[in-house]
């Protein structure tokens, strides 16, 4: 295959309609629409195929730069610590606390600390493993499925989440489709997403920690996201860029996707000092948190 020359047999663009692309990346399948920009991936997965991605393998995973976390269940606390401060900026932008959706709940982690802060929390989640560890270990409402299967009633929901989600997604426009269904006017939406535009994936390029193939299916930048909002009627009202807590180690881990010396020095440096389990908040400003409202008038 020319990987100079543009594709032209592309699933039409959920953005503009276009089925012509260029890869941007062609070692990791990476295309960029040549209509309006958007950042895909080359080959989108059916449903079936994302149902087997992400078993229990995908949260216990031995390649977590590649795919998936290496024990998203063991780094609970870390996961939980940023939960609670995305949820203290909800709760800013809502104004008051409500009912609540997480799309892409994952084990139920944010459900769980939402429901403690006085919401009514929901989640749905496509991972077997992760919504059956819920229902074993979690005190929280979860529905195993995709937002399309879900038996929900438009317009009930105050606040719908998608925390690194929309990437995940083989039609990221359906998705947001359901969201403007669900909530009710004037409701928030709040997602995050890596920033394909950002000065680190500029940098790196096919190297850049949001590079994700065959799991990340589509990179937004600000302006993608805006535009693929407003085309559900879900106005933008704010876009920033937010971090994570993580411990030393993995910090370090993940230097070696752009450096091993650098790799090597940190790692004998946070062995020597005994940092390595200690848990910090980094923010590389290359995810971004998306804030939109519902229009007061429906369609």
């Amino acid at each position: 295959m020319n990987h100079h020359a543009p594709r032209t047999d592309l699933s039409p663009c959920i953005l503009c309609g276009s089925s012509s692309g260029r890869y941007l990346y062609p070692s990791a399948g990476i295309i960029t629409c040549t209509g309006c920009g958007l950042v895909r991936a080359d080959d989108i997965p059916d449903q079936g195929r994302l149902m087997e991605l992400y078993s229990e393998s995908y949260f216990r995973s031995t390649n977590s730069g590649a795919l998936g976390y290496d024990d998203y269940i063991a780094d609970r606390d870390k996961i939980c610590r940023t939960f609670r401060k995305r949820l203290r900026e909800v709760e800013i932008q809502a104004g008051r606390k409500g009912k609540l959706l997480d799309v892409g709940c994952a084990t139920g982690f944010f459900l769980e600390i939402a429901g403690q802060l006085g919401w009514e929390a929901k989640g749905i989640e496509i991972s077997a493993f992760a919504c059956e560890f819920a229902r074993r270990h979690m005190s929280v409402d979860i529905m195993c499925g995709s937002l399309a299967q879900a038996e929900l009633i438009p317009e009930s929901f105050d606040v719908i989440t998608m925390w690194d989600f929309i990437e995940h997604c083989p039609d990221p426009s359906t998705e947001l489709a359901h969201a403007h269904r669900l909530l009710k006017p004037g409701g928030l939406l709040a997602l995050t997403t890596p920033n394909i535009s950002s000065v680190s994936a500029r940098i790196w390029g096919a190297r850049w920690m949001g590079i994700k193939q065959g799991e990340h299916l589509y990179y937004f930048s600000p302006a993608t996201i805006k535009r693929l909002l407003l085309k559900h009627h879900l106005v933008p009202i704010r876009v920033k860029h937010v971090g994570k807590y993580i411990d030393v180690d993995f910090f370090i881990k993940r230097t070696g996707q752009y450096s091993a010396t650098v790799q090597r020095l940190l790692s004998r440096a946070s062995r020597w000092l005994g940092v390595s389990d200690v848990i910090i908040y980094v923010n590389p400003f290359d995810i971004m948190l998306v804030y939109a409202r519902k229009g007061i008038t429906s369609e």
